[in-house]
């Protein structure tokens, strides 16, 4: 549609995109980036600027395919921004669009009428990284305003619209509220929209402290102080104390329960003696919030008012959960209370790193009653999904790891929350025996094996930062969990922690059977397209460097289709990424070929790198596995003809040519005793890649040619 035709008017070719969105529910031909940026080309008339961004809402939140919404959804909000927007559509017909996205009765809607209203209240950082021309049509910038009473009437109108929404007709007040926090400084700073924004602010916090308000407060007082001028600093100091905390739930919620805490002075909490010297400004808060949690343990009815809440999350709730431990009269009656309270929440509301802190604490003053607990928790429906998030805050012990077994084998927590043990260094006190045989347990589960290599990863990490030696009945388990080996795509987290577990429990000639095993395994994966090759690259350097004649023997074992998924392997891109096999010696990569000298000489020739640069952009040499090859192999001729093979890349970035000569220079630098058995060979490959060199070449330009030319 559109391409090749006859220019027409805005107002037919808007006409035209209409007919497509009526006829066409899904409508998927009007989120093509060509439509997409016709429509936003047409909105540059404020004519037709209502009709070009209600189709792109329509596109926007009735497409299927999430990267079409989200490049469409972006296309539409650059309409509402005061510079770039590419519109010269007033701010009251603007504000009409988004109005009537925030009414809908759509979720999408008016999840997108509040990102337009977001870019509407901007007042800092513009961008846009769309064209400002279309076709032979020239295009400016769009609107922008040209006086500080153009600022005032944008937002001014802008402002007005959240007032009558969230007060006269409360609608969306928490969201909308939200955003007004979020583009504070901005509107603040650099439109000096002091009035609006004390009437707004103001309304928001007599309704309750709002901690996000004033954080916006808070940190425009701190990053603006030299710009704001005395009158904008001493209203804005102003604005913050009428929001500042008043009382302990307030100063609580302000700094336990925020997800960010801003630029908060220490200061300002002047009953709590701190030494700010000699500690970091996050161990002074951790202080605080420890103060906090002994004071709302003193205070039933606080307690109550914040329980869940504080069980919802927030920065600091680790740190206050300890602090409630200090001060509580009756711990166990504290925790009871913080387990009900978790009760009443929905379960994709709930964190728990309010109980985690508690337990820490607890585990270092009462073990046994946090021992308790632990049982206690394993009955209790709302705590007994969460047991191992649980124990990630204390150190494992054998009556742990036996409760944490009890419930993996009851069936009521999911293998995947296990993976909460690779952290804290929850493992470190445990025996080699007593983690093996749990990380064992764990392997076996359906879907268990990544957990339990996570957790074995981290623990062998921890063990070298410490300098400890691994416990040898640890690597032993180790060996046996890597049997359950299982591939898949794109898991690159796994896939580094597999190989870490590879290079410490493979060592030692007792370990290469495993190795050969997950090799095999490996190869049989990419012959099955289960996983890919370039995915475990960091694996396949890890097994050859540990046991690598067993896994060359694993990898090249069976008939010619199981060698080539074994050459496969270790398909790599020389220009972007190293080759796994570069971690073999020369010597092992000899002696592997010698056990089969007439196949596997040309073989090894086919995997390993057969050049290198001695400088980042120096020109390519013999690699020394190369050479070694060469000077070794019973025909060396079979040798080199897998190399010049391989001179002709079949992937590639860039120019296919100049590669194919730069590798074709390679034939300069032979050794001169195999040169000289070799000259006639040689001479030929020569020759004949230069012709093929000189067609690449003349191909590329032709491309080239053809692409500058082509309309896009």
């Amino acid at each position: 549609m559109f391409e090749n035709v006859a220019p027409v008017s805005p107002e037919a070719a808007l006409e035209a995109l209409e007919r497509v969105g009526n006829g066409d529910p899904n409508v998927a031909a009007l989120v093509s980036r060509r439509h997409r940026l016709l429509l936003r080309s047409l909105a540059y008339d404020p004519i037709l600027f209502e009709r070009s961004a209600t189709l792109l809402a329509q596109a926007a939140t009735q497409s299927m395919d999430e990267q079409d919404i989200k490049e469409t959804s972006n296309t539409f909000t650059s309409l509402f921004t005061l510079y770039l927007s590419g519109t010269h559509a007033t701010i009251a017909q603007r504000l009409r669009v988004i109005e009537r996205l925030l009414r809908s009765d759509e979720p999408k809607q008016r999840s997108l009428g509040l990102a337009a209203l977001g870019e509407a209240l901007k007042a800092t950082h513009f961008s846009s990284g769309y064209s400002f021309e279309f076709g032979a049509r020239s295009r400016d910038y769009g609107y922008q305003p040209r006086s500080n009473e153009d600022l005032a009437q944008w937002y001014g109108a802008t402002l007005a619209l959240i007032e009558r929404l969230a007060f006269a007709e409360g609608m969306l007040k928490p969201e909308i509220r939200d955003l007004l926090a979020q583009n504070f400084h901005g509107m603040w700073t650099s439109a000096r929209m002091f009035d609006a924004l004390e009437i707004l602010f103001c309304r928001f916090a007599a309704e309750g402290f709002w901690r996000e308000g004033w954080m916006a407060c808070r940190q425009t007082l701190h990053f603006d102080r030299d710009r704001l001028g005395a009158e904008g600093y001493s209203r804005l100091a102003a604005l913050e104390a009428e929001l500042r905390p008043t009382n302990l739930p307030e100063w609580v919620r302000a700094v336990v329960l925020s997800d960010r805490l801003g630029y908060l002075d220490l200061e300002d909490l002047e009953d709590i003696d701190l030494d700010g010297d000699t500690i970091s400004r996050f161990e002074r808060l951790e202080m605080i919030a420890r103060e906090f949690g002994a004071a709302v343990a003193l205070d039933e009815e606080v307690f109550t008012e914040l329980v869940l809440d504080l069980l919802r999350g927030g920065r600091m709730v680790w740190a206050f959960g300890r602090g409630l431990v200090s001060a509580s009269e009756s711990r166990r009656a504290t925790w009871t209370k913080l387990v009900e309270g978790l009760a009443q929440i929905p379960p994709e509301q709930r964190n728990v790193q309010v109980l985690c802190g508690y337990l820490a604490e607890l585990w270092e003053q009462n073990r046994d009653l946090a021992q308790d607990l632990l049982d206690e928790a394993l009955d209790l429906p709302a705590l007994v999904v969460l047991i191992p998030v649980l124990h990630s805050a204390v150190q494992l012990d054998v009556r742990c790891v036996d409760r944490l077994k009890r419930a993996l084998v009851s069936g009521q927590v999911p293998v995947w929350m296990y993976r909460n043990l690779a952290w804290g260094r929850t493992t470190d006190q445990l025996a080699g025996s007593e983690l093996g045989d749990f990380l064992l347990l764990i392997a076996e589960q359906s879907d268990g094996f990544n957990v339990a290599l996570e957790i074995l990863s981290m623990r062998l990490f921890t063990d070298r930062s410490e300098q400890r030696e691994h416990d040898p009945k640890l690597l032993q388990a180790g060996r046996e969990i890597l049997r359950h080996v299982r591939f898949g795509k794109h898991n690159h987290r796994d896939e580094h922690n597999l190989a870490c577990v590879v290079r410490a429990c493979l060592i030692g000639p007792d370990a290469d059977r495993v190795a050969a095993e997950v090799a095999a395994r490996l190869r049989q994966a990419v012959g099955a397209y289960e996983t890919y090759a370039f995915d475990n690259d960091d694996l396949l350097a890890a097994l050859l460097s540990v046991q690598p004649i067993s896994v060359l023997d694993a990898l090249f074992e069976g008939g010619e289709r199981e060698q080539r998924t074994g050459i496969q392997m270790f398909d790599y891109s020389p220009e972007s990424r190293s080759n796994p096999a570069d971690v073999i010696s020369c010597q092992e990569l000899i002696a592997w070929c010698n056990c089969n000298r007439e196949t596997r000489y040309p073989l090894a020739a086919s995997f390993v790198s057969f050049a290198r640069r001695t400088e980042k952009s120096g020109p390519k040499v013999w690699s020394e596995q190369a050479r070694a090859l060469l000077a070794h192999a019973p025909d060396p001729k079979s040798v080199l003809t897998v190399f010049v093979n391989r001179f002709r890349p079949m992937s590639w970035s860039g120019s296919r040519a100049a590669l194919m000569e730069s590798n074709a220079r390679l034939l300069d630098c032979l050794e001169m005793e195999i040169l000289e058995n070799l000259m006639p060979f040689v001479v030929e490959a020569k020759d004949q890649l230069v012709r093929e060199i000189a067609r690449a070449r003349q191909s590329e330009t032709e491309e080239d040619r053809a692409r500058d030319e082509r309309f896009e």
